[in-house]
C-alpha cells in the first residue's frame, strides 16, 4: 500500500501562480522558488538513498525528523558537519589527511563556524586568509574547492 506525505515548501502562492507542470509561474521570484522546491525534493531523495545505503527502512517519522533538523545539512555547526563527513566517507587516508588540513584551517579561521556564516563576505575573508596562510596558488585553489565534504552517494550537492 502506498502512502503519501505532503511537505510544506514555505512558498505561498495564488492558484494562478502554479503551473500544470508543477512549477511556479507569474511570480516575481519564480526561478528562486522553483530552485528551492527542486532542492527540497533532491534533499528528500538523498535522505531516502542514504537510509537505503545504510540498510535502514524508510519511514515518515524518520523523514519528519530529517526535515525538522535531524539532517547534518541543517545542523548549526558547519565545522561539526565537516568533521563528521570527513570521518564517515570511504576515502583514501591521504585524501582524508588533506581534508583535515583544510578543516583545521577553517577552525583557525573564526568567521565561518555555522552554516549561516557561509556568506559572500565571509568567503571573501576566507580567500584573504588563505592567501596569507599559504603562498602556492594551487593550495589556495584547494582551500576553495574541497566540496567533496558534501558528496553523498553519486550526487554532489550544490550549495549556493
Amino acid at each position: 500500500m502506498s502512502r503519501r506525505k505532503f511537505v510544506s515548501t514555505g512558498i505561498r502562492l495564488y492558484s494562478d501562480q502554479w503551473g500544470k507542470d508543477c512549477k511556479v509561474k507569474n511570480y516575481p521570484q519564480s526561478i528562486l522558488s522553483n530552485q528551492q522546491m527542486a532542492d527540497k525534493i533532491a534533499d528528500i531523495y538523498d535522505f531516502a538513498h542514504d537510509l537505503q545505503a545504510r540498510g535502514e527502512i524508510f519511514s515518515f517519522e524518520k523523514l519528519e525528523e530529517h526535515l525538522k533538523g535531524g539532517s547534518p545539512l541543517t545542523q548549526s555547526s558547519f565545522l561539526d558537519f565537516m568533521s563528521k563527513r570527513l570521518e564517515e566517507r570511504p576515502i583514501a587516508e591521504g585524501t582524508r589527511k588533506h581534508h583535515r588540513v583544510i578543516l583545521n584551517a577553517l577552525k583557525d579561521f573564526s568567521p565561518i563556524k555555522s552554516f549561516d556564516d557561509i556568506t559572500y563576505r565571509n568567503i571573501q575573508k576566507w580567500d584573504e586568509y588563505a592567501h596569507n596562510r599559504v603562498k602556492a596558488k594551487s593550495t589556495i585553489y584547494d582551500y576553495h574547492t574541497q566540496r567533496k565534504f558534501f558528496k553523498t552517494g553519486d550526487r554532489m550537492k550544490k550549495n549556493p
